[in-house]
C-alpha cells in the first residue's frame, strides 16, 4: 500500500508583510505573518517597531466563501487595522 497525495482545491496558503506608520509620532511598525486554511482562513503576524523591537503579535480566523477574494489581502486588511487600533499605536 503507497502514500498518496490529495488535491485539497480550496486550501489557501501564503505570507503577508507590510508597514504601518503613525502620524500621530512618525513611528514605523512592520508587520510579518502566515496564513492557511480552506474554508476558514487563520492568520498570525508579529509586530515590531521601526528599532526592530517585538511590539505584540496579532491573530484571527475568518470564513471564506468560494469566489471571495484573494485571503492575503483580506488578512492585511485586518492586521492593518489592529495595529492601527492598539493602544501602543494610537497617539
Amino acid at each position: 500500500m503507497g502514500e498518496e497525495d490529495a488535491p485539497t482545491p480550496a486550501f489557501a496558503e501564503g505570507q503577508v508583510a507590510g508597514s504601518e506608520i503613525n502620524a500621530g509620532n512618525g513611528r514605523r511598525y512592520t508587520f510579518e505573518g502566515h496564513y492557511l486554511g480552506d474554508g476558514t482562513i487563520t492568520y498570525r503576524a508579529s509586530v515590531e517597531d521601526v528599532d526592530g523591537e517585538f511590539r505584540g503579535a496579532v491573530s484571527g480566523t475568518f470564513a471564506r466563501l468560494p469566489g471571495d477574494p484573494p485571503p492575503a489581502g483580506q488578512v492585511e486588511l485586518m492586521v492593518r487595522a489592529a495595529i492601527r487600533g492598539a493602544v501602543g499605536f494610537r497617539p
